[in-house]
């Protein structure tokens, strides 16, 4: 089962340089599925695309979730992209960070955990100031120490 910390670890976070929704979506999903074909990454694209008011979620204080359920993949595949400042993402309150997650389609429960988890991480005050300041030290930081609480 992936932790928050194995979640939001060094490598699952990126700057994204763009400010346009379907670029950055491109993007998480290659850096998320970076050895799977490009047929599977544009079937995780258009997965999300095509259901994106059920896919695609502003949760608010900045932060949003994409992700989808797919047969082609074995474990949660997950990263966290970061804006260099708030953006209009998805309808609703300006993005600074999205959770872009590839969910196994048989891994529904553990994915539910996951989320739970995910959304006491992001009540803590002061999370969303670590995230929007982008430095990758600090937000693994927050993440390690919420996981040992």
């Amino acid at each position: 089962m992936i932790t928050l910390s194995q979640m939001i670890a060094p490598h699952r976070l990126l700057d994204l340089e763009t400010t346009e929704h379907l670029p950055a979506l491109e993007i998480m999903i290659k850096s998320a599925l970076p050895r799977a074909s490009s047929s599977l990454q544009f079937h995780a694209l258009e997965e999300i695309r095509s259901h994106s008011s059920s896919k695609e979620i502003n949760l608010g204080k900045g932060f949003a979730l994409s992700h989808a359920r797919l047969d082609a993949i074995t474990e949660i595949e997950a990263v966290v992209g970061l804006f260099r400042q708030p953006t209009g993402y998805l309808e609703g309150e300006p993005v600074h960070s999205v959770f872009c997650i590839l969910i196994p389609s048989d891994q529904s429960h553990t994915y539910l955990s996951l989320m739970a988890r995910l959304s006491r991480f992001l009540l803590q005050d002061g999370i969303d100031d670590i995230f929007l300041g982008g430095d990758h030290a600090a937000i693994v930081t927050a993440v390690q120490s919420f996981e040992t609480e």
